[in-house]
């Protein structure tokens, strides 16, 4: 796979560091084709951050690595965090820059006190000139020491949980004690001239917490995200990082007053899941949901900052299972936190360690994670199909218990803004207060389980994971794409596997979906290496059929023993051509070819000008072109899907990604009796004329994803459809046919995995 290894180490300098060290550990990590790192200033380095040494050392490191072909370098803005202080610097400068509170005691007598409270622990983030001030101490620093890298080696920035709701003992609001709101200087005349009415007043009124969120999401993301962003846009890097308490309404509200809005604010937006969640209980789904909507706003991919808190045993199947997690939310590019230079760190965070250094000794097989992290990050890059879209509450209701529903449901969603016009969703939940309703079927549901339950009342599945008893599999996720692949994640914490059945369309695939463990089922392409051919079933010279999408067919109309004419929708078909070249080479003298006709979505009608025999083997009119027909009255565009084409006539090529299995003995194929071969990563594995269709899976194979190819070639029998019924055919010994005779089983095939 050619893409970049999406592995990120987050470096932590600890220490004072020579080149020399510095050289040693990124040589370390190259070596296992690892080509990003991300320069990571906490506890435990012993250089004053932003200093001339710092700086020196940020230089050293970043020489070397450019030496020793590292492709990708980030730099983060802060010692340690939360961003926005530059070490503590920024609230120092000033009283009016660091983190402001707008507090109201309630005296029990239904009266209130106001006062302003500062927070010298934290900077404040809605205080332009103290953002400047951070961009001057940090930004323009690593500018004019590290420039000629920008946009180069170095591709961003990281901000790590920059909020203006830090103060302690935030409240809700409902009672005694004291309420603490973020605040900057200009707050209340703001909520004045958007509201319309005194923030003082209306504090404990319905909807109050709703507006104060929306003003303060909207001065954070102005004097924050877009500042710093516009900052990082002028000097062609990425602003990246992630939010605080996203998993929750209430934190995020609480953290960023507008978190759709502020994880917009990103350029690569990110998340941080640190805790290596990974059953469908305990996952973090609104924070993976809020950072899937900044990525599809950006559209620039992902970025998650992993696996920090540990522990230190931490599986490497486990840390795949989180990587896979994250990707299918979008998120291709994966921080291993921590990679420290040292343990020294662990004075100053004594709390947890899980170390990406060769002090693990699995360290050695990090590369192999890097390849395996190279395909989560493909699977992310990929157009999900449509989903359900899941409305974020204005105010302060859950969703968490709703978005794990839908998980364990098998019913793929995505988060909505409140206000967003909402396109291409399959349909979209409304919290509400007394539960949840459907804005298109107008439906409500008072409770999770019975949203799911009006979902599978309301919305086919389009695909389903099921147990061996046909029961809906449970602890895993499923994720369809636009491109027609799926992915199965198993959401267990145990590495035992299980045999399931994916289904979806015309598919039906038995497979073992291991512990902690990905199964992807990638799209078939399936391509004709000629024309489809319908045949008219005739009921007194007319055949009405119906077309799903629009379609453009070409008739073939018999000019051989008694010539046949045609009406299309009440007008004549004229013929532009005396040989129908489209037809299979025996038939193209016997047939002329009409004019392409563009088919419109909707309901149609052929006619028969004149009776004319209809011969078993030599029908009147047959339609040809791009086009598949599953049933024989409705025709679609084909999809190149294998949807459609069980009548086909000719040489079918099906062509995919496979993963095989690394104690595959060989496989078999379910392909009709037909004239089967097969071949990987272009090498001929052999054909088959009958059974058994078995192939053995070469030994340099296994273990690997390769590019499958399977062609068929089927009979001439399919041209001439079901000879079996309704008296069309008058040769007796051709009713005798069994129905669907000649028809595919199996349009799409699947291998079947024999195992040692």
């Amino acid at each position: 796979m050619s893409r970049e290894c999406p592995l990120i180490p987050m470096g932590a300098i600890t220490g004072r560091p020579t080149r020399e060290q510095l050289g040693r550990r990124l040589a370390q990590f190259r070596e296992l084709g690892i080509t990003q790192f991300l320069i990571y200033p906490r506890s435990g380095c012993e250089l004053e951050y932003m200093s001339d040494e710092w700086l020196d050392t940020c230089e050293w490191l970043i020489e070397e690595a450019e030496t020793l072909g590292f492709t990708s370098l980030w730099l983060y803005d802060e010692f340690n965090w939360p961003s926005g202080q530059c070490g503590g610097r920024i609230q120092a400068a000033s009283p009016d820059f660091a983190l402001q509170t707008l507090e109201i005691s309630s005296d029990g007598d239904g009266g209130r006190s106001f006062s302003i409270g500062r927070y010298e622990r934290f900077p404040n983030l809605l205080n332009p000139e103290a953002m400047e001030l951070f961009l001057s101490l940090t930004h323009e620093k690593y500018a004019a020491r590290l420039g000629r890298f920008f946009g180069r080696l170095i591709k961003g920035i990281f901000t790590d949980e920059p909020a203006p709701g830090y103060a302690d003992d935030y409240g809700d609001g409902d009672g005694g004690g004291v309420l603490k709101l973020a605040y900057y200087p200009e707050l209340e005349e703001d909520y004045r001239k958007k509201f319309g009415r005194p923030l003082r007043s209306d504090v404990g009124t319905p909807g109050f917490f709703e507006r104060y969120h929306l003003l303060i999401g909207e001065r954070f993301r102005r004097v924050f995200f877009d500042r710093i962003r516009e900052w990082c846009t002028r000097h062609d890097l990425l602003l990246t990082g992630h939010l605080m308490g996203e998993d929750s309404v209430g934190g995020s509200h609480r953290f960023s007053g507008q978190p759709l809005l502020a994880i917009s604010g990103f350029s690569l937006p990110g998340l941080d899941e640190i805790c290596t969640r990974t059953t469908i209980d305990t996952a973090e789904w609104l924070t993976l949901g809020t950072a899937r909507f900044g990525v599809e706003a950006r559209g620039n991919g992902g970025l998650a900052e992993l696996f920090a808190l540990g522990p230190g045993d931490l599986p490497l199947a486990k840390q795949r299972q989180m990587i896979s997690l994250a990707s299918l939310f979008g998120i291709n590019h994966y921080v291993l936190a921590v990679s420290q230079l040292d343990s020294r760190g662990n004075i100053g965070k004594p709390g947890w360690y899980n170390p990406y250094s060769p002090d693990q000794p699995w360290f050695v097989s990090l590369g192999q994670l890097g390849e395996d992290a190279k395909i989560a990050a493909d699977l992310a890059e990929r157009k999900a199909a449509p989903e359900i879209a899941v409305r974020y509450p204005n105010g302060e209701k859950e969703i968490c218990d709703l978005l794990r529903a839908l998980v364990r449901a098998q019913r793929p969603w995505r988060l909505a803004a409140w206000e967003e016009e909402v396109s291409g969703a399959i349909e979209v939940i409304r919290p509400e207060p007394g539960g949840y309703r459907l804005e298109r079927s107008g439906r409500s549901a008072g409770t999770p389980a019975g949203m799911v339950a009006l979902l599978d009342e309301l919305l086919p599945r389009r695909a389903v994971v099921e147990n061996p008893d046909g029961s809906l599999a449970g602890d895993l996720m499923l994720k369809l794409y636009a491109d027609g692949s799926a992915v199965v994640l198993d959401l267990t914490d145990a590495p035992t596997g299980r045999r399931l059945c994916f289904r979806c369309g015309g598919r039906s695939v038995d497979f073992m979906l291991p512990g902690r463990g990905r199964v992807i089922f990638e799209r078939w392409r399936v391509e004709r290496d000629r024309p489809n051919l319908l045949r008219p079933e005739w009921r007194d010279g007319v055949w009405e059929f119906t077309v799903e999408s629009p379609v453009t067919v070409i008739p073939a109309l018999r000019t051989y023993g008694s010539a046949a004419g045609l009406r299309l929708d009440g007008r004549p078909v004229e013929t532009v051509a005396s040989r129908a070249e489209m037809l299979p080479e025996g038939f193209r003298e016997l047939y002329a070819a009409g004019a392409p006709v563009a088919l419109a979505a909707g309901e149609h009608r052929l006619e028969l000008i004149s009776p004319v025999p209809d011969y078993a083997y030599l029908p009147p009119v047959w339609l040809t072109g791009d086009f598949g027909f599953s049933l024989p009255d409705r025709l679609a565009p084909d999809r190149l899907d294998g949807c459609g084409l069980d009548e086909y006539t000719g040489t079918l090529t099906q062509t995919g990604m496979l993963d095989v299995p690394p104690d595959a003995a060989g496989f078999d194929l379910e392909c009709d009796e037909l004239a089967t071969s097969v071949s990987f990563d272009g090498e001929a594995l052999g054909q088959r004329l009958w059974p058994p269709f078995f192939w053995s899976v070469p030994e340099r194979f296994r273990g690997r994803r390769v590019l499958c190819r399977i062609v068929r070639h089927t009979s001439v029998g399919p041209a001439f459809g079901d000879l079996s019924g309704g008296g069309r055919i008058s040769e007796a010994w051709a009713r005798g046919f069994e129905p669907g005779r000649f028809r595919l089983r199996h349009p799409v095939v699947e291998p079947r995995f024999r195992l040692f």
